[in-house]
């Protein structure tokens, strides 16, 4: 029988203090050029090391945890206000790091890349865990200072690599693999991996079951609708289904629907993710109208196992 998979909703307000550094309050004798970015990013690392999360939360925005401005916070239920507090005052920050925390780190000085008012910095993160990644962090302009922003985006496009992994990880994985296989899955050849639901959906949301994945190729199906269509509002839900590792410094996504589902009804999608091995994944879904129509489904995620 499926384990239907708990998830919870997303939503948060991030309103922080804008935060700045100085270059001249670093030592960074040894380094002949310094950009504000780099040395922003130097700050915000720093803060994480020196278990300042307060200081370091007040540098960042989270677009992943970002409640629309079409929603209205009045709308919300109590669940839905308690988490959008607790976001608010950094704790899901806290809780996702302390999953992940780092001991020390190195900028990767003279890589930065700039697109727009967003700068993409490179840093050496050596995690507590024994796992070391190189990391690309946004650096945006705010028009006084920088934020440290966190997106949707898969990560490893801008240059994630792990060139440790976390060697209790691995384990965990095969074994979680090995846990999920379901020899009666209707597709043949796939693999069943997650059930997920969801209702009254106008963000994101992550899984709490964890999977790994083997091979490339994955299937979404289950069934979608705006939670109004029972009302006679027609306009169809439009939803992105993704597989993705989600840490505290941005998405690794294995793969994605792409664009939006766009409908109301039942649906089967078929995709392609990244040809390697990843670990400890999760669902991610994110209804893209916002407030206008909010979304409700449920479904499956099968993975090819040829």
């Amino acid at each position: 029988m499926k384990k239907i998979m708990s998830l919870v909703v997303i939503v948060a307000i991030l309103c922080t203090s804008i935060g700045t550094v100085s270059v001249a309050a670093i030592d960074f004798s040894a380094i002949s050029k310094v950009t504000t970015q780099e040395a922003f990013l130097y700050s915000f690392l720093s803060d994480l090391t020196n278990d300042a999360k307060s200081d370091a939360f007040s540098k960042i925005t989270d677009e992943r945890f970002t409640l629309g401005t079409d929603i209205d916070v009045n709308t919300l239920d109590a669940n839905e206000r308690a988490y959008v507090e607790s976001v608010s005052q950094g704790e899901k920050f806290t809780e996702m790091y302390n999953k992940e925390p780092i001991i020390s780190f190195e900028i990767v000085y003279g890589s930065c890349v700039t697109r727009d008012d967003i700068t993409i910095v490179k840093a050496k993160l050596f995690f507590e865990s024994g796992a070391v990644a190189i990391v690309p962090f946004n650096v945006a302009s705010t028009g006084n200072g920088y934020k440290i922003v966190f997106t949707l985006n898969d990560i490893e496009a801008d240059g994630y690599k792990v060139i440790q992994a976390d060697p209790s990880t691995t384990i965990a994985a095969e074994a979680d693999d090995a846990s999920t296989k379901d020899d009666g899955s209707k597709y043949s050849g796939f693999n069943w991996k997650d059930d997920y639901t969801f209702d009254y959906l106008y963000g994101t949301i992550y899984g709490i079951d964890s999977f790994s994945i083997t091979k490339w190729v994955g299937n979404f199906d289950g069934y979608q609708a705006n939670y109004m269509l029972s009302s006679g509002w027609e306009s169809p839900a439009e939803v992105v289904y993704a597989v993705c590792i989600s840490h505290w410094y941005g998405d690794d996504v294995w793969g994605s629907t792409g664009n939006a589902v766009v409908m109301n009804g039942t649906f089967d999608v078929y995709f392609q993710g990244k040809n390697n091995n990843f670990q400890n994944c999760t669902i991610r879904i994110s209804n893209q109208t916002g407030a206008y129509p909010r979304s409700t489904g449920y479904g499956s995620f099968y993975q090819c196992s040829n």
